[in-house]
């Protein structure tokens, strides 16, 4: 339906259009017609009406016995054609205008799809480089869970050397040599190593005969070999006898002894 606004004394009324048809179902009425149509009688008003009715609908031109009523009709017939071709002439150009419009919006609707397509694609890049860093925080997590690990167990294996080895010189803090031994020697009880450390009278210095024994060299994998294999456990005295003593030749001793060489 299209409006037509009042403008110098001339009402442009409405135009109905048959959406079958594609045709007015209206016409315009103009006031200054009634200068004319008020000279006519109320039966020559009623021809005229139905002349431009079925000229509007059919497009078939109609006489009557009234001059003034053909005249009338001519001159508003003629009028009625100017206005359906200026209304044929705005259809057209608004469908192409909606033409352009729906191209327009579809160029768009496009445009927005190949711009949501992108985001997407970029919102999959940074999920997959959040996805790929998030792993590498879950291995640093991991690294440091272990370290943590390493570090609690080696603190573990300082508590234990305190705890035990009371004849040796008390150490307040690991070094990262140390701790590095201890993460080296997971499969080493090292209770029951320090215990046997505290009960070798050699290894603790209370046989006065070695007083060099420390953490470090303790932790040594070489030490830890020879201490696990009993190298310097103390051995039972020999019973006493009334015979001359004669002097040991125990070799277990002999390499212990010779083991002062290399002692840290």
């Amino acid at each position: 339906m299209q409006f037509f606004a009042k403008n110098a004394g001339i009402v442009k009324g409405v135009f109905f259009v048959n959406e079958t048809t594609k045709k007015p179902k209206g016409f315009v009425c103009y006031l200054n017609n009634h200068v004319m149509l008020k000279h006519l009688t109320d039966s020559e008003a009623g021809q005229l009406w139905k002349l431009l009715y079925r000229f509007a609908e059919t497009g078939e031109a109609g006489e009557s016995d009234s001059g003034m009523v053909n005249m009338l009709f001519d001159s508003m017939s003629q009028q009625m054609e100017k206005d359906f071709a200026l209304y044929e002439k705005r259809c057209k150009a608004n469908r192409e205008n909606g033409k352009k419009g729906g191209l327009a919006k579809a160029a768009k609707l496009a445009n927005a799809g190949e711009r949501q397509a992108t985001l997407s694609e970029s919102g999959q890049y940074k999920d997959k480089y959040k996805d790929k860093h998030k792993d590498k925080d879950k291995h640093k997590d991991k690294d440091k869970a272990s370290a943590g690990a390493d570090a609690f167990a080696a603190a573990d294996v300082l508590s234990l050397y305190n705890l035990i080895c009371v004849s040796l010189p008390a150490v307040s803090e690991l070094t990262d040599e140390e701790v590095r031994l201890v993460n080296q020697s997971p499969q080493v009880d090292f209770e029951a190593y320090f215990k046997r450390v505290e009960a070798s009278s050699f290894l603790s210095g209370r046989s006065g005969r070695w007083n060099g024994c420390t953490l470090r060299w303790l932790l040594r994998p070489d030490t830890i070999a020879k201490v696990t294999s009993g190298l310097y456990d103390d051995r039972p005295k020999p019973k006493q006898s009334t015979a001359q003593h004669k002097p040991s030749y125990d070799m277990r001793e002999i390499e212990a002894i010779d083991t002062l060489d290399w002692i840290e």
